[in-house]
């Protein structure tokens, strides 16, 4: 082929049409916007797996924190099974003071052997040899997501308190849990608690209420509900907004009653008044002072008991290991040899007890001071005559309800015969269903006996499992010893009308404001003279009584004292029916211990000359 026969390739830039140009700025526009196309796609597809690794992380960590605390129910439930009881909260050192955490005794069931085995138990959790342990913290114990704010920091924490299943340091058990071990809190998964693991200290009834169960911003899904494990070692997620009333039964075991057997130290009743100082007899005009129960009822008259007395006299006849005649016929005296107080019914912890003589004042007033006992009375022990001798008792009770009642002053008018006081009083007036509070109020009052609003008994439960109120709205017998007879039989064998042993729908519970705080010289012993069965002589120149009592909607306080000094020688009802069970008539009122066969302090109040009264002013 010639050369003149060779195809020639056409030029491109040549053979381009001049429309062409007119459209690369159109391409270039398709060009940008695949690319920006494909970036949103990118940042979408990053989004949704962001969201995703977060959901998965949050739905891991759940899972996670669900099995540690799974773990730690479980080995609670061994040690249950170990011990016959769950652990306490904490352990207590000689001196009552808070050592370990429960999550220190469950180390050796959490294969934490080697940790326990170098604990000093009786070493507070904190001393400078348990200190080099803070750092070995269990993973069990931690948050599977969150950075501690504090170096072993514990996350799962129990609630703590004389309603749950951790009353402080005394050890619950199985048999307890009356609410049932599915219907039971017992640990709950927090990840700000500022409690270290080895710690004695959880979390408090109010701090589950102000600080796990708030509601926080529902858009934070890893906030809206909180971990817990129950009893029987189940363990769910909760909701933060969960009803306050549901979350209250579930934190208690046992309707919200604080542990039966259990003596939690009395909180201070700062909600009370401070006792009001000690008056003369003389000062209350309508008031008698007995140290024996078998003292007659003097109409319109109020008429008060307490047990210091007899016991400090029962201590004379112990002292002498003798009977005591009195030179002049006495009825008193007559009573007080023929009554004897069974210490027994007394709590170690409430009373102290001690006769002797000169010589025995000094160390007898540094156990006092150790016992912090000992009042006004206590003072005059420095009298005791050198060959003298000492009668001493004295009995000191707070009793604290476990919840307020309601103060509610303007409710109440007392009538004593002709007389009307209105007079500040507290109770329950609302519906016992409206709330979980009220609730708790009605579970705090045990109606004993109910034959009509003018005659019935009711009993009042304090947060100490021991200490118990009795108020009778009864008709009264010839003696105060005779009225507390018939009350008490009448709820051993109660009237079986059908009555209502709780407080409900419409009914109404209204209790004057009670106080007094009265000295009571006994002169009439004073002016007598004694001889033993061996005829050696006595003789007494003081034989003093205080009492303090104060009732009102925080509780209950009962202070008193006896010093005797001596010397040798001469010198028909419907149950659906709303009742009112208002004390305004004369009433009997009495302090007992669970299963005491005497009470400690009994009187009968019969005029308004200790209540608050209300009269308008001129």
């Amino acid at each position: 082929m010639s050369e003149d026969q060779i195809p020639v390739t056409p030029d491109i830039a040549a053979t381009t049409s001049a429309a062409d140009d007119t459209s690369t700025d159109s391409d270039a526009w398709g060009t940008w916007l695949k690319w920006f196309a494909l970036a949103v796609l990118v940042l979408v597809v990053g989004w949704v797996s962001i969201l995703v690794i977060q959901s998965a992380r949050s739905a891991a960590a759940r899972s996670r924190f669900k099995a540690q605390l799974g773990r730690v129910s479980l080995a609670i439930q061994q040690y249950e099974q170990q011990y016959g009881a769950f652990p306490p909260a904490y352990t207590v050192g000689k001196d009552g003071q808070p050592l370990h955490s429960w999550r220190a005794l469950l180390l050796p069931l959490l294969g934490h052997e080697d940790v326990y085995q170098n604990l000093r138990l009786d070493e507070p959790w904190n001393s400078p040899h348990n200190s080099q342990l803070h750092h070995l913290r269990p993973d069990v114990f931690g948050h599977p997501w969150f950075t501690d704010s504090l170096p072993g920091e514990a996350h799962v924490l129990g609630i703590v308190g004389p309603e749950t299943i951790w009353p402080e340091r005394y050890c619950a058990k199985l048999a307890d849990v009356v609410d049932g071990a599915s219907n039971s809190l017992q640990l709950v998964g927090h990840s700000e608690a500022d409690i270290h693991w080895m710690e004695p200290r959880d979390l408090r009834s109010a701090d589950v209420f102000d600080k796990v169960f708030v509601p926080a911003n529902p858009a934070v899904q890893a906030w809206s509900v909180v971990p817990v494990a129950f009893v029987d070692g189940n363990v769910r997620f909760v909701r933060q907004s969960i009803d306050r009333t549901i979350l209250r039964s579930l934190i208690s075991i046992h309707g919200g009653a604080p542990l039966a057997g259990v003596d939690l130290p009395p909180a201070p009743l700062e909600e009370l008044r401070e006792l009001r100082p000690v008056r003369p007899a003389a000062d209350f005009r309508r008031t008698e002072v007995s140290p024996v129960l078998d003292t007659p009822l003097t109409e319109n008259r109020n008429l008060i008991y307490c047990a210091t007395f007899q016991i400090a006299w029962d201590q004379w006849r112990d002292r002498t290991k003798r009977s005591l005649h009195s030179d002049t016929i006495s009825d008193l005296v007559n009573k007080l040899n023929q009554s004897r107080f069974d210490r027994r019914n007394l709590a170690a912890d409430s009373y102290v007890t001690e006769s002797g003589s000169e010589a025995d004042v000094p160390k007898f007033l540094e156990r006092l001071r150790t016992r912090k006992m000992g009042g006004k009375l206590s003072n005059d022990l420095q009298s005791v005559p050198v060959f003298g001798f000492f009668l001493y008792a004295a009995l000191s009770k707070q009793m604290p309800f476990a919840v307020k009642f309601d103060r509610l002053d303007d409710q109440l008018t007392f009538k004593s015969g002709q007389e009307s006081d209105p007079v500040a009083s507290f109770g329950i007036l609302g519906d016992p269903t409206a709330d979980g509070r009220t609730g708790q109020l009605v579970r705090q009052v045990e109606v004993l006996n109910h034959v009509s609003d003018d005659d019935f008994i009711v009993k009042l439960h304090t947060r100490l499992w021991r200490d118990e109120i009795f108020l009778a709205k009864i008709a009264p017998s010839q003696t105060l010893a005779a009225t507390l007879q018939s009350a008490q039989a009448r709820i051993a064998k109660p009237v079986t009308n059908g009555f209502r042993t709780t407080i409900g729908e419409g009914d109404v519970l209204l209790i004057p404001v009670l106080e007094l705080s009265i000295a009571k010289e006994f002169d009439e012993l004073n002016r007598l003279k004694f001889h033993d069965s061996q005829h050696v002589a006595h003789s007494i120149f003081q034989a003093t009584q205080t009492i303090q009592f104060r009732l009102d909607e925080a509780g209950a306080i009962v202070e008193s004292e006896t010093l005797i000094i001596g010397d040798y020688g001469p010198s028909e009802y419907d149950p659906k029916k709303a009742r009112k069970l208002t004390f305004d008539r004369p009433f009997l009122l009495w302090l007992q211990e669970r299963n005491a066969s005497a009470p400690y302090l009994v009187a009968w109040v019969a005029n308004s000359e200790w209540m608050e009264t209300r009269r308008p002013q001129p």
